[in-house]
């Protein structure tokens, strides 16, 4: 006779679990996908409701009509009570971030900044009657940003404002230390413009520059750039090129010599490529003779152009480096050793078409 109570009360139980279960996990599950307040709400009560019937002990043959009455009231005071509750606190908290915006509110020429003045993206809530509806403030492109917004800074009362270029309407402002603040925000021609003045010297009698370490910072980040032009990266390039000595970080050379390779042609290119590996081997790179060699084939490619048979001052100085290179720092590089004497003596003679076949038999042992 004991059985079907203990099998009804089995499946109790487990029917009972099973709703704690799917009230709790749906509840998280909705509360995690901002589903409406009232859907989690019922998932939450639901379960707490179920735990409450369980520890008053459930209704069975032994529970009197007086207790039983009493249990299912008690039930369904908990279920409105904590959907009640639960409701209330979840749309108290969704209201956090709800305003009503004005009629002519137009998102789309709203711009977000963070404390360091770069624009970000965030979004809000929201509510006409009973809808709630998601705004986005985009984030813009750089280029996008730079002829829409503009990126002019106004120092006010001890606060940086962000205005537009063109007509100076306030975007809004930016918190933090102005010394600090990152250059992203402005365009490049006015990153440009400040690492070209700190790489002026500091009088007229040549003196130190201004700040060369600044000047190298801005000027590199000008190259590294998505909404500098041409022209911003060549200006850029050619002041770099004479503050190589305050370079800091092999990065810095590679970029230089990238960036010579993209802008630069002819003669002037193996130059600049020549005096950007040398000086490279000779402050900071690890490997010092692979630099060395890259050099000495640039000077060579120079030297092998018609411009050098007429340039004559500037050629004796390039002929004097390469011999200083092929008889003291490359005298015994596997790759020259070899042909030692014949590169020194086609350098000393200007042999053009020596040199030209000499730089290509180098050229592949750099490749290899």
């Amino acid at each position: 006779m004991d059985e079907p109570k203990t099998f009804k009360s089995t499946f109790e139980d487990i029917v009972l679990t099973l709703v704690i279960i799917i009230g709790l996990v749906g509840g998280v599950v909705l509360l995690f996908l901002k589903t409406t307040p009232v859907a989690i709400a019922i998932f939450f009560a639901l379960a707490l409701t179920a735990f409450t019937y369980r520890f008053l002990g459930g209704i069975n043959e032994q529970t009197s009509f007086t207790i039983g009455a009493l249990k299912l009231t008690g039930t369904a005071a908990v279920l409105l009570g904590s959907f009640w509750l639960f409701d209330y606190r979840l749309v108290q908290e969704t209201r956090t971030n709800v305003f009503e915006l004005p009629h002519d509110f137009a998102p789309e020429r709203v711009f977000l900044f963070d404390s360091s003045g770069e624009p970000v993206q965030r979004s809000i809530f929201h509510v006409e009657g009973k809808d709630t509806s998601e705004i986005t403030f985009r984030k813009p492109e750089r280029d996008q940003f730079k002829n829409q917004a503009g990126r002019d800074l106004i120092v006010e009362k001890d606060r940086i404002f962000v205005a537009t270029n063109k007509d100076s309407i306030y975007l809004g402002f930016i918190s933090g230390d102005r010394e600090q603040l990152t250059t992203k925000l402005l365009p490049a021609d006015r990153v440009l413009a400040l690492g070209i003045y700190y790489s002026q010297f500091s009088d007229k009698s040549q003196g130190p520059r201004i700040d060369p370490d600044k000047a190298v910072d801005l000027l590199c980040d000008v190259l590294r750039r998505n909404d500098s032009n041409d022209r911003e990266k060549k200006d850029a390039l050619q002041q770099l090129y004479f503050l190589q000595p305050y370079f800091h970080e092999p990065a810095e050379f590679e970029l230089l010599l990238s960036m010579t390779e993209k802008f630069r042609s002819g003669y002037y290119m193996h130059l600049e490529l020549a005096e950007i590996c040398l000086a490279y081997s000779r402050k900071l790179a690890d490997d010092k003779p692979k630099w060395q060699l890259q050099a000495l084939y640039q000077f060579l490619g120079y030297l092998a152009t018609p411009q050098s048979e007429r340039d004559n001052s500037r050629r004796k100085d390039v002929q004097k480096t390469v011999q200083e290179l092929l008889k003291i720092e490359l005298a015994r590089h596997p790759a020259v050793r070899a042909r030692q004497a014949e590169l020194l003596e086609a350098v000393k003679e200007h042999d053009r078409a020596a040199i030209v076949q000499l730089r290509d038999a180098l050229a592949s042992q750099l490749e290899s």
